[in-house]
């Protein structure tokens, strides 16, 4: 996501629950707070036209995040999981789960949109 100026950034303050729930709906550890966000008030806008599609794209979302838990959270020691990430950035599985993401962002900017 290319950098906005300052003028066009603020602050919030959350409650640490709120940014919990935020840090559960994120599909990669790289997505931002504002991309997390934009995606749920995407998501919130098309369950009022497209209720099933809404669904759809949570459900793809939820399987991207288990798709990524059971890749870096086997049980593996720090050392081990950098070796792991680093073996699956080579493999293009990193690539997979991130191209996913944008393609999830993509089809929910889309259906918000048009």
């Amino acid at each position: 996501m290319p950098k906005k100026p300052k003028s066009q950034i603020t602050t919030i303050k959350l409650d640490k629950s709120i940014k919990n729930r935020l840090d559960n709906l994120k599909e990669s550890e790289k997505e931002t707070y504002n991309e997390t966000i934009e995606k749920a008030i995407n998501i919130l806008n098309i369950c009022l036209n497209k209720p099933l599609l809404a669904n759809k794209i949570l459900r793809d979302i939820e399987h991207n995040k288990k798709r990524r838990e059971v890749i870096f959270s086997s049980g593996k020691s720090p050392k081990e999981k950098n070796l792991m990430q680093k073996d699956y950035e080579q493999t293009g599985v990193i690539e997979m789960l991130e191209d996913n993401m944008q393609k999830n962002m993509q089809r929910v900017k889309k259906n918000v949109t048009g």
